[in-house]
């Protein structure tokens, strides 16, 4: 099998792990605000993630702080507005709202490269925000401040992801390197989660809650281990050996399982206005990428 088989496989399963979070953190916000168990979250795996690599940090270099600290800082903003956001919205808009992510990666492409903006990819932004405004139906008032939360997610980690591509492809890197990469963007989201509780709470804006239920346990260990420490780790180690755009396309399968299992297990119904809102959201994706695949095939 060759690389970048196995990695598109790989990042098949990523996206299997992601879309699991939304359903567990859904029902563990319950008991536990967004910010504390983001932050807990990543305090088991950056513990995790000590302890099996904590050896690749002998060898750490300016060069992989500088990257460790950039994919931190996007990593962590990003992972707080969703996590906020999605306690203020549903668990299928907060998955297809995150989806779109694919969409911003050219743009954020652009401001790390500078290169041109392709006309077929200014077209998908422009259909993917009509899907959304259809599926989030703000002028009946249905669009939540969580849905403006998680859109904004969704352009920082597209930054995220293309600033990832280029990181890992800069040069042949070591296994090393990608454990300093995880280890760094764990600790960077402790801290930023810190720094926002301190700012929040001292404002009056933000009271942290948290009741150790069994849904909180369940939902800390999952996004912990499995979501955060082993989807990172093989994010970080195998995007790599695929396009971004290839990367992008396998990502967008993450709102269709999340929600599907908002609908098995939480009987959330997304009704007709919101799967076509749905519906052309993931054709603007799909095309659009199909469309760079095939030329790059034939070409």
């Amino acid at each position: 099998m060759s690389k970048s088989r196995k990695a598109e496989l790989i990042l098949i399963s990523v996206t299997l792990l992601w879309s699991a979070t939304f359903l567990f953190m859904k029902n563990a916000f319950l008991g536990c605000d967004p910010i504390t168990f983001v932050e807990i979250r990543f305090a088991i795996a950056f513990v995790l993630a000590l302890t099996f690599w904590y050896k690749s940090l002998k060898t750490l270099n300016p060069t992989s702080v500088k990257d460790g600290l950039i994919l931190g800082l996007t990593y962590s903003v990003g992972f707080y507005l969703q996590s906020w956001g999605l306690d203020h919205t549903t668990i299928s808009k907060s998955a297809f709202i995150t989806g779109t992510v694919v969409v911003f990666v050219p743009f954020a492409h652009w401001l790390i490269h500078r290169e041109r903006i392709k006309l077929m990819h200014i077209v998908s932004v422009i259909v993917t925000m009509i899907g959304l405004w259809v599926f989030t139906e703000p002028e009946r008032g249905e669009l939540t401040v969580g849905d403006i939360t998680t859109l904004c997610s969704s352009m920082i980690w597209a930054y995220y992801v293309a600033y990832l591509d280029w990181a890992s492809n800069k040069t042949e890197q070591t296994n090393g390197y990608f454990h300093q990469l995880v280890i760094l963007q764990f600790a960077v989201t402790i801290l930023v989660g810190g720094m926002v509780q301190v700012v929040w709470f001292s404002g009056g804006m933000y009271t942290p809650h948290l009741t150790l239920s069994e849904d909180v346990i369940i939902g800390l260990l999952y996004s912990g281990i499995a979501a955060s420490l082993v989807a990172t780790y093989l994010q970080t180690t195998y995007q790599r050996f695929v396009t971004p755009v290839k990367a992008g396309l396998l990502f967008v399968l993450e709102p269709v399982f999340a929600a599907l299992l908002a609908w098995m297990f939480k009987n959330e119904m997304l009704s007709l206005r919101e799967l076509c809102g749905g519906v052309i959201m993931l054709s603007a994706i799909f095309i659009t990428d199909i469309v760079v695949l095939v030329k790059t095939k034939t070409s």
